[in-house]
């Protein structure tokens, strides 16, 4: 465990750190109790019954079981302060690295697996937590111990010390070596845990075309995922069990030598006692133990560090940068886009010199071809990725000064992947806005159409959607999204991609209609084909291949004999 990983750790101990000493002290006195009670041993047999001391036999007996009972509860009042330590950091642990993980750049996202950043979360989060609760605990119990009855059995027999203590150079080295294959194998069993999880996240939101397609495939990879897995964790299994083996096999055979040289010398010089002799033995027998335990913990710890380091990487992360200005300190809305480009790595797509104006006067409609680079420019907005070149402005202060969090607050977005989560409509409701009112809330329902719908619930905005609201049609879905979207804190740019896709135009035409007062307050941008939205439009924006061809009103754009107004006259 290097320093970096020791003061990463430390950060998230500090604030429990006097409950954490008073761990490691009851540890070192409950072992100087056990290694006393243990040296009572002698006592009993030099003292008490050799000489038949009936007397000292029982107080010797009353202090035995007194210091026993004491121990205990040393031991028991030390494991619950170092398993709250443990815990109580863990979990700031796991809050700080999902708000770090919420707070890094998109293109993080795009690059890492969801299964992968779910099992950093969960599993790697377990295994630190295991590491740093359990076994932290049996490997500082266990050394201590180790190191302390190392020393008593020099203070009783220091010649037969030394024969345990020949095997200690080759103790650190295989324990070396074991430790960096485990730490090896337990990142690797990790990585292809997170894989695992991604693969499986993927075919249960995939489930429909799981079950109509047919699961061959599926299955198929699975397969090959599962057995990649299996072989490493067998690999990572058998290191732990052979180290603990290895152990077993070196340190009992010792036991044995101990009772031999020990009796000669007793045979021989009548010398050390009897009862010195069996207390060597019982600290013998007890110490192989603790050096097993330490051994199986070091080997626990190694799985624990490598899920810690998969979560440093994480924390290690930047996170997205923003300046100190507040948009929702300003009233009115100018947007400027100047000859902004951006280029996708991974497909090569790219903006290229986008200009264009929106003010809160302004309903502004784009439109083209699918990959045209439409929802492009909301991602570039929102600074979901960061422009290549030009500027974005806003009120003539370019978007990367103003605060992130405040910036985003400020747009109200209806993405054309529609996201909800499983529980209740309400719940769906509140995640633009806590704090919303039931009045706000009931305005919202009434604008996007959906009152009635709602009425008909039997626990009407407490009923259950299911996952991905699994149980709601495609245009319920899209109106509780642009409700949601509608009850945002505190929008003053509204960017909707394809609105009212999935809705009949009567439907539409009356969302609209109800719309139109937020129409006037904000700054609309709209991605949409559809006539409802083109003549409600200031402006209509068209792109084709990253570029926008033409720019005007309607009667502007349809009236020119360009390509794509062709795809207008054909929605009459």
């Amino acid at each position: 465990m290097n320093k970096q990983n020791l003061k990463f750790v430390y950060t998230y101990t500090r604030p429990y750190l006097k409950l954490w000493i008073l761990g490691v002290i009851l540890t070192v006195t409950s072992i100087v109790l056990e290694i006393r009670y243990s040296w009572l041993i002698r006592n009993l047999i030099d003292d008490a019954l050799i000489p038949k001391n009936l007397k000292l036999l029982v107080e010797l007996c009353i202090t035995y079981f007194i210091l026993v009972i004491f121990c205990s509860i040393l031991s028991f009042i030390k494991e619950l302060c170092f398993n709250y330590v443990s815990q109580k950091s863990i979990a700031n642990m796991r809050i700080d690295l999902f708000d770090h993980i919420i707070r890094l750049p998109y293109d993080f996202f795009v690059k890492t697996d969801n299964g992968d950043i779910i099992n950093r979360l969960v599993n790697d989060a377990q295994n630190t937590q295991d590491a740093f609760s359990d076994h932290i605990v049996s490997l500082i119990t266990s050394f201590l111990t180790t190191i302390f009855i190392a020393v008593w059995l020099v203070i009783v027999n220091w010649k037969l010390a030394l024969l345990f203590f020949i095997i200690v150079p080759l103790f650190c080295g295989i324990t070396q070596i074991m430790w960096n294959k485990i730490s090896r194998l337990s990142k690797k069993v990790s990585e292809d845990t997170g894989y695992l999880t991604s693969f499986l996240q993927e075919a249960i939101y995939s489930i429909e075309i799981v079950k109509i397609s047919g699961s061959e495939y599926f299955t198929k990879k699975l397969e090959t995922i599962c057995k990649k897995l299996a072989n490493t964790s067998v690999k990572l299994r058998m290191s732990n069990v052979f180290s603990n083996s290895l152990w077993t096999l070196i340190l009992t055979p010792y036991q044995g030598v101990f009772y031999l040289i020990g009796g000669c010398w007793y045979i021989k010089y009548n010398e050390p006692s009897i009862g010195t002799m069996l207390v060597f033995v019982n600290l013998v027998g007890l110490l192989i133990p603790n050096v097993l335990t330490l051994i199986s913990s070091i080997s626990y710890m190694a799985t624990g560090i490598a899920s810690l380091q998969r979560m440093k990487e994480i924390f290690d992360s930047p996170i997205e940068q923003g300046g100190e200005k507040l948009l929702s300190s300003e009233e009115d809305i100018f947007i400027e886009f100047n000859n902004v480009c951006y280029k996708y790595e991974d497909t090569g797509f790219a903006i290229k010199n986008i200009s264009f104006t929106v003010s809160n006067e302004d309903f502004v409609t784009i439109i083209g071809h699918t990959g045209s680079g439409k929802s492009t420019l909301l991602k570039l907005l929102c600074r979901l990725h960061d422009i290549d070149s030009g500027d974005i402005k806003i009120n003539g202060v370019n978007i990367k000064e103003y605060d992130l969090a405040d910036l985003r607050r400020c747009m109200g977005i209806l993405q054309q992947d529609i996201y909800l989560i499983k529980g209740t409509i309400r719940e769906n409701l509140l995640i633009t806005n806590a704090y919303a009112t039931e009045a706000q809330i009931n305005e919202v329902i009434h604008i996007a159409q959906l009152k009635q719908f709602i009425d008909s619930l039997p626990n009407k905005l407490d009923t259950i959607i299911g996952e991905r609201g699994i149980t709601l049609s495609g245009g319920e879905k899209q109106r509780l999204s642009l409700a949601r979207m509608l009850l945002s804190s505190s929008p003053k740019i509204i960017f909707m991609d394809e609105p009212t896709a999935a809705l009949d135009i009567k439907t539409e035409k009356q969302l609209y209609d109800d719309m139109k007062d937020i129409f006037l307050k904000n700054a609309i941008i709209v991605i949409d084909h559809r006539l409802a939205t083109l003549h409600l439009a200031s402006k209509i924006i068209v792109m084709e291949q990253g570029a926008i061809i033409e720019e005007g009103s309607y009667e502007e754009v349809i009236t020119r004999n360009r390509n794509l107004s062709q795809l207008l006259r054909s929605q009459k």
